[in-house]
């Protein structure tokens, strides 16, 4: 069992400090760390680990003045002054041109969503080679503009009903 923490902490005591630490849960059921992150400095948003379906290391989503991926490949024969996973950062992206707040991933781990203060909702995907790439851009009407029910019905949406006085949250 792994858990990652990010901190938001604007300063950090020391420059080699970084910001998102990994802990593992040991067989008599305490948390060690086993990793930390020196190349994240920004304060984080957001963390979320990909579901792991199948795959034999992990993946980590960190949103924070930027997005950036990681992978997390167990060492066979790890020593403990030397970590016990190969960490490669796979991806690092400023497409969102603002700080990343959240970061989201589907059911099976493969597409990320993430979504900043530009407005915009990004959806993620990596290819066969772990090269991260944007496939979809989701972003707010600023006209204020909305779908009528057949244009709705047109693109696979699905009209809510909705009774008089009920608002949605």
């Amino acid at each position: 069992l792994m858990l990652a923490v990010g901190s938001d902490e604007a300063k950090s005591n020391s420059v080699s400090q970084g910001k998102v630490s990994i802990y593992e849960c040991s067989e008599n059921r305490r948390w060690h760390k086993v990793e930390t992150f020196t190349n994240v400095t920004d304060p984080v948003h957001d963390i979320a680990f990909a579901p792991n379906i199948g795959r034999s290391y992990h993946v980590l989503a960190v949103g924070s003045k930027d997005l950036r991926i990681f992978t997390l490949k167990p060492i066979q024969d790890a020593k403990e002054e030397t970590g016990r996973f190969d960490i490669k950062q796979a991806a690092i992206s400023e497409e969102h041109s603002t700080p990343v707040w959240r970061v989201c991933w589907n059911v099976t781990g493969t597409i990320l969503a993430t979504s900043g203060d530009d407005g915009q909702v990004k959806m993620w995907k990596s290819n066969y080679m772990d090269r991260w790439k944007c496939v979809a851009t989701l972003k707010s009407d600023s006209q204020g503009t909305e779908a009528t029910r057949d244009e709705l019905g047109k693109i696979g949406y699905k009209k809510l009903a909705m009774h008089p006085g009920h608002t949605w949250h």
